[in-house]
């Protein structure tokens, strides 16, 4: 065997990427030599998704009736074993209920090495907990000074009001016993005492908050002057703009990289607002409001520009309503559909000056009817552009057709050479000649194309057009579902092209 096949950080590499292929691989090189069962352990032990594979290393251990119990008295000095493996375990998860007699409880926690105040996995470093399934077991094993993740399901029912407040308990002394909690994701209803102890996390790096109504106004106001936040996801639909004044003058978001949000668009402006220039980096922004006008698309816009205009990559914005039948949209005259998504004088124009975006994406209930001129134009706008969705429209047989045509697809061709996945509506009644509409030599990177409408009726011509601008296109689908034919035709032209390219 080679030498470096013994070198600690060289099989903790290697066995990284095993891991993701199962255990079987892992088990094999724990069983192979020596000097590969702890690093292989190790691995396998690292992440459980249940915290019965510990509880049957306690030999006397038996299942009756749903319930772990000790078939005869059992010591401290017998469950060596199971401590031995608990300091492999670096990861949990507690979406499993189990149930386990009390004597088994007090043998857990009856260890000078392990009190039940700091908890049987000493290097656990994240930790998933759920509302129904918690249990004084789960908090023993889910208590560590190493714990730096921390996610909670508490669930929407009244009905868990009992046990939320049981891991507001353990949120309080989690936080206490542990320096190194930098994630917090909660998503479910809590208690305002909750609130309390997560506006006092001010160490935070990342906070998702998915808690309904039960997030108050106050925690929001808190959170935004955290000086060490990096990433941050909220929904907050049911916070009014008139209950965040009163903002105190410390710098809001100061180091603020990933934000994701969701609620209406004045409390989505007002944490815009916040931003300091030149930092974020992501942003999902989701809108619950009935309608967007082009006043509140400017103003979102206009914001993110003057925040992001050389940091933001990713961004995404969502924005759904309910379309009835044969409604085309144009109904919505306050909506910011058709073309004026694109024109030179509307909002989405502001966002030409995001010049360093890799990833676009807009998911509407009414797409965007651009025309073939719109995607010349925006061409210039993010020369960096890797992903580009502008959605699709419905298949009712009252929509209106796409207004671009596949046509459009060779200035994505010509002017964003580092484009790999694409999504927009496309007509396909009309396909050119590839010849005709540029010149060869492309070296597009596009591997992903979805078009946004019907497959067209003449499969193998679509294919041919696309091969030729797109080489590396892998993957083709639509709207309808209906694209096998032209994902073959696909096939068969690439598998072509690489035997030419063999002989070459």
């Amino acid at each position: 065997m080679h030498a470096a096949l013994f070198i600690d950080e060289v099989l903790q590499y290697i066995f990284q990427f095993s891991q993701e292929d199962g255990l079987a691989a892992l088990v094999s090189a724990a069983q192979c030599c020596k000097a590969w069962k702890d690093p292989a352990l190790d691995h396998i032990w690292s992440r459980l998704s249940s915290v019965i594979p510990l509880l049957q290393l306690i030999p006397s251990l038996e299942l009756n009736n749903g319930i772990y119990i000790l078939r005869q008295p059992t010591n401290v000095g017998e469950i060596r074993l199971l401590h031995k493996y608990a300091r492999r375990v670096k990861h949990i998860s507690h979406k499993e209920h189990v149930r386990v007699d009390s004597d088994v409880l007090s043998l857990l926690c009856d260890n000078s090495s392990f009190p039940s105040t700091v908890g049987v996995l000493q290097h656990l470093r994240s930790v998933q907990l759920s509302a129904s399934n918690y249990t004084a077991l789960q908090r023993t094993f889910a208590l560590s000074p190493q714990l730096e993740r921390l996610d909670c399901h508490l669930g929407f029912s009244s009905q868990n009001a009992f046990t939320v407040d049981d891991i507001c308990d353990y949120l309080d002394h989690a936080t206490t016993i542990s320096s190194r909690l930098q994630t917090i994701c909660i998503r479910g209803h809590g208690l305002p005492r909750l609130n309390t102890t997560i506006s006092s996390l001010t160490h935070l790096s990342t906070v998702s908050l998915r808690m309904g109504p039960s997030l108050l106004p106050a925690t929001l106001k808190a959170i935004i002057e955290f000086p060490s936040l990096l990433e941050l996801e909220l929904h907050v639909g049911h916070i009014e703009l008139n209950e965040l004044f009163n903002i105190g003058s410390s710098i809001t978001f100061p180091v603020l990289r990933k934000l994701s949000v969701r609620g209406h668009t004045p409390v989505i402006a007002f944490l815009l607002e916040r931003l300091q220039p030149g930092t974020i980096c992501t942003a999902r922004l989701e809108f619950e409001d009935d309608s967007l006008t082009s006043k509140s698309w400017g103003t979102i816009t206009d914001l993110l520009t003057n925040k992001g205009d050389n940091s933001l990559r990713l961004l995404t914005m969502e924005h759904h309503i309910e379309v009835l039948d044969g409604d085309d949209g144009d109904n919505h005259s306050d909506v910011v559909t058709d073309s004026t998504l694109i024109s030179d004088d509307t909002p989405l124009s502001s966002l030409r000056k995001l010049c360093g975006l890799r990833q676009l994406v807009l998911d509407m209930s009414t797409s965007p009817r651009i025309h073939d001129k719109d995607v010349a134009s925006m061409a210039s706008w993010w020369p960096h552009l890797e992903q580009l969705d502008l959605g699709s429209v419905t298949m009712e047989a009252s929509c209106k057709a796409p207004l671009a045509t596949v046509t459009c697809l060779t200035a994505f061709a010509q002017f964003w050479p580092k484009l790999k996945q694409l999504s927009l509506p496309l007509s396909t009644e009309n396909i050119p000649q590839p010849a005709s509409t540029m010149k060869s030599g492309c070296h597009s990177a596009l591997e992903r194309l979805y078009i946004g409408y019907h497959s067209p009726h003449d499969a193998r011509k679509l294919a041919e057009f696309l091969s030729y601008i797109f080489p590396s296109l892998n993957d083709i689908d639509g709207a309808d579902g209906k694209w096998e034919k032209t994902q073959i035709e696909l096939g068969v032209l690439r598998a072509i092209r690489s035997e030419y390219e063999l002989f070459l």
